[in-house]
C-alpha cells in the first residue's frame, strides 16, 4: 500500500506542477519557494481524506473479502470505477486498495458498472445509492 501512496502522491505532484509551470512561466521561485509548497499542500489535503475516506469504507463494510452477493459486488464495483475516474489509478493498484484483487477483477468490475449505469439499472442503483451520495463520479 505505501508504494502505491508514495506513487499516487507522485503522480498528484507532477499534475499539480503541471498547473503551476504553465509554459516555463510561473510566479515561484527559488525565493519564494515555501509558497509553492503552501499551495501544494493545499491542492493535497482534499484527495488525501478522500483517499482515506475510501480505504476507511472499504475497511469498514470489508469489501476486500470474497463476498458476491449483489450488493455487496456492486459497492466494490462503483468503488473500483470512482478510483479509476477520479485519481487514475491503475487497474493493479485499485485491487491492491481491496487487499489484493486481480487487476482483471476490478477491470470486469469497472466495465460492469459502466454497463449497469447505461441500463440504468433499477438494482445497481439503489445498491449503490448512499455511495453515489458520499462519493460522487
Amino acid at each position: 500500500m505505501t508504494e502505491q501512496r508514495e506513487s499516487s502522491e507522485l503522480e498528484r505532484a507532477q499534475r499539480f506542477l503541471g498547473k503551476v509551470f504553465v509554459l516555463g512561466e510561473t510566479k515561484y521561485n527559488n525565493e519564494n519557494i515555501a509558497e509553492l509548497l503552501v499551495a501544494y499542500k493545499n491542492y493535497v489535503d482534499p484527495l488525501d481524506s478522500d483517499l482515506d475516506a475510501i480505504e476507511d469504507y472499504i475497511e469498514e463494510h470489508k469489501l476486500w473479502s470474497g463476498g458476491n452477493e449483489r450488493d455487496f459486488t456492486y459497492r466494490r464495483n462503483y468503488l473500483y470505477k470512482y478510483i479509476r475516474e477520479k485519481y487514475g489509478f491503475t487497474y493493479r493498484a485499485i485491487g491492491q486498495m481491496f487487499r489484493g484483487k486481480h487487476h482483471a477483477t476490478v477491470l470486469h468490475g469497472i466495465r460492469l458498472h459502466d454497463d449497469l449505469t447505461d441500463t440504468k439499472d433499477p438494482v445497481y442503483s439503489s445498491a449503490t445509492s448512499k455511495l453515489r451520495e458520499r462519493f460522487k463520479l
